[in-house]
């Protein structure tokens, strides 16, 4: 069977690889999409959509003015990842978002974000080499499509944010939560495949059967077998 090609955001190159790698451990082809990318032709030629880990979003795509907490923003890339996701959406494209990708999925849905979390301490782990580091534990909504597809009603998960999800956007429901109630887990009520994480399940998919379950129901909805991304072995 041949891959299908995942249009993937990434933050960096040494980030593109590794989500890259993990698309490529789950049976994808990985697509960068960058800078000079253009979103309806890319559209086009892929089969899924992956919207990675990075900067904070521009706080005024949801109505607020930026905070001292908040990054720089890099408008480009949060203009593009609109495009791609309204695209995605056209041609009923798979979306899997992580950390910051499930962070504009709401955005994208009309929600808004919590600029910096009380307590961020407890999610915000900055990035390092082949960091799988578990820090914090999530408990999984019962009968939410990402406890379907992880087959647990809990995950101790690896964490980099100080950013999170506040208003819901329109369509998407909460399928996990931190014990401190940070938005961890979010997904579309009606579309077959489109739901974010708040950790970065792309680094422990070599070692762990939770996080190569989310991704290669991801890579299993980009071939249309609907039946078998909810019910891989």
């Amino acid at each position: 069977m041949i891959p299908p090609r995942i249009a993937m955001t990434f933050e960096s190159p040494e980030r593109m690889e590794v989500v890259a790698d993990a698309l490529r451990y789950s049976g994808a082809d990985p697509v960068p999409a960058g800078s000079g990318s253009r979103p309806e032709k890319l559209m086009e030629e892929v089969q899924g959509l992956l919207l990675a880990g990075g900067p904070d979003i521009d706080p005024a795509l949801y109505g607020q003015a930026r905070s001292p907490e908040s990054d720089c923003p890099d408008r480009p890339r949060d203009d593009l990842e609109i495009e791609l996701i309204r695209y995605a959406i056209q041609r009923r494209l798979p979306i899997l978002g992580l950390c910051r990708g499930l962070q504009m999925i709401n955005v994208f849905f009309g929600g808004t974000l919590t600029q910096h979390m009380p307590g961020a301490e407890n999610h915000h782990h900055r990035y390092h080499h082949a960091d799988f580091r578990i820090v914090h534990s999530v408990t999984f909504a019962p009968g939410s499509r990402l406890r379907k597809i992880v087959r647990s009603d809990n995950l101790v998960v690896n964490s980099r944010h100080h950013q999170a999800v506040d208003a819901v956007g329109k369509g998407l429901r909460i399928s996990a939560c931190a014990s401190d109630g940070a938005i961890e887990g979010l997904e579309h009520v009606r579309y077959p495949m489109l739901l974010g994480v708040q950790w970065h399940p792309e680094d422990l998919v070599p070692w762990r059967e939770a996080d190569r379950r989310l991704l290669a129901s991801f890579v299993a909805a980009a071939t249309n077998d609907v039946n078998a991304c909810w019910n891989l072995a």
